[in-house]
């Protein structure tokens, strides 16, 4: 499963180096890792940029770059949900963000579902429109140009008609010569925080990224908020219905940023509990009667590992990470045939001699098109001569797409669409599977958050299939 994307915005009352924002940029590496790319102001108050196919390490490999010092500084990681390069890697480039203009350069986190269907006649522009990003950079630049003065007074005036103009789940964040804006949609369904340090306001997808700034709060829904070296300014808040994305917390988040002064990880454990709690309504796939003398909880690398250390206690069973994931390897792996199983070495480590002849329960995220639960089995039951695998799933089952950001296949394609929990343990070959309920994960956003974050501020659209009214699809 691929999201789209992480974005971080830095501005300093005195000039930091571009490593700066390199090192909170490599903390949001997890949420797209296809292409990644800065824009700065120079030594002459114009906005460069400089991006490129990969991941930070290998695009980020100037010293002379890294020691470029700037007071303005945006950046971005991707994975594509939309696009030429979701199909044509050869064309990525074209994608690739922050989308620089003459006196401006965006990053973009989230989709536009309705983007195909909006008709605007741009007047001052001419420049191909191949995705919803391309389309909000087309926005706001055909209106600049017709609007010669009062730069970032009519910067902030686009923006405001922009929220009006653009349904659906964005973050923006632009760099001008003298500015950042932050933009977080009316429903606020993509996670958008600010953080300070004496010198320099961070706003970013996470505030695992903040590094050196203290965390100060969220962008609200429906907000723009402005940073320059006067400080931070909100030009406008609007809370129309907060539809945050749960599968944000589920999955995507880093384990250690922070929800409602809440760390991500404290919900994945407790849903791993709540997972442990729901062994006795199971008694098809009831593991409690069985000896456990010889069972092993085990999180899925990485999101899987916190609720997997909450289901073990929970039971009262021994937790040991005897599969690890290797660095630099991505977040998921689908292992189709023998070759491909084989190469699952090269990309994680496995304590073989400690996994051999064990009764193994995995606790994952997720569950989407059954690929990789089959071929782990297999691996795990070959290779390691594991004598059971037991699955348990963090998430409801996903039965339907997103359109809000999260690049889930089409309903045909979901697992679950296609066959009984009971058909999906004999296909692909584990022992037991059981998913956590939705009304027990509205329970857990009941008792973990405030009032912002309930249960019905969340969108669970992937899930039930009961998607926001208000947002047009295209798709």
């Amino acid at each position: 499963m691929d999201h789209k994307c992480g974005v971080i915005g830095l501005w300093a009352n005195k000039k930091i180096r571009i490593s700066k924002c390199i090192k909170s940029l490599q903390m949001l590496q997890h949420r797209g890792r296809e292409s990644c790319g800065i824009a700065y102001i120079n030594e002459t108050n114009k906005i460069k940029d400089f991006k490129g196919i990969g991941q930070i390490s290998h695009v980020f490999n100037d010293n002379e770059l890294l020691e470029l010092e700037s007071n303005g500084i945006i950046g971005h990681v991707r994975y594509s949900t939309s696009g030429k390069s979701k199909n044509d890697i050869n064309k990525a480039y074209d994608e690739c963000q922050p989308i620089t203009k003459s006196n401006f350069s965006l990053v973009h986190n989230g989709n536009i579902p309705h983007f195909k269907s909006l008709n605007i006649n741009f007047k001052n522009i001419s420049y191909e429109i191949s995705n919803d990003t391309h389309l909000v950079v087309g926005f706001i630049d055909d209106k600049l140009k017709s609007e010669y003065i009062e730069f970032e007074k009519n910067l902030e005036k686009i923006l405001l008609e922009l929220l009006d103009t653009f349904q659906g789940a964005f973050n923006l964040i632009i760099l001008t010569p003298k500015a950042i804006y932050a933009v977080r949609d009316k429903y606020g369904y993509r996670p958008l925080c600010i953080g300070k340090n004496p010198n320099s306001w961070i706003v970013a997808s996470e505030s695992v990224a903040l590094v050196e700034h203290r965390f100060i709060r969220s962008v609200s829904p429906g907000e723009i908020i402005k940073i320059d070296n006067d400080g931070l300014t909100s030009v406008m808040n609007q809370l129309v219905n907060y539809k945050k994305c749960v599968f944000e917390l589920i999955y995507f988040m880093n384990e250690n940023s922070l929800i409602d002064n809440k760390m991500i990880y404290q919900f994945r454990y407790l849903c791993g509990q709540t997972l442990a709690l729901q062994e006795n309504k199971n008694n098809n796939n009831n593991i409690l009667n069985l000896d456990t003398n010889n069972y092993i909880v085990i999180g899925s690398p990485n999101s899987g590992i916190p609720g997997g250390k909450g289901f073990a206690d929970k039971l009262g069973l021994p937790y040991a990470q005897y599969l690890r994931k290797k660095p630099d390897c991505g977040r998921t792996f689908i292992l189709p045939n023998q070759t491909e199983r084989l190469k699952y070495l090269e990309k994680f480590d496995l304590d073989v001699d400690k996994l051999k002849g064990k009764n193994i329960i995995l606790v994952d995220d997720s569950i989407v098109r059954g690929n990789t639960i089959k071929s782990l089995n297999r691996f795990l039951k070959e290779y390691a001569q594991v004598n059971e695998l037991h699955v348990r799933v963090l998430s409801p089952p996903i039965k339907y797409p997103c359109y809000y950001g999260v690049d889930i296949p089409t309903s045909e394609e979901l697992i679950i669409n296609k066959m009984s929990i009971d058909d999906i343990v004999a296909s692909t070959g584990i022992d037991s599977l059981i998913y956590i309920d939705i009304n027990e994960l509205k329970s857990i956003l009941d008792s973990t958050y405030s009032t912002a974050y309930m249960s019905e501020n969340f969108c669970y659209a992937c899930f039930d299939g009961k998607y926001n009214n208000d947002i047009i699809h295209d798709f």
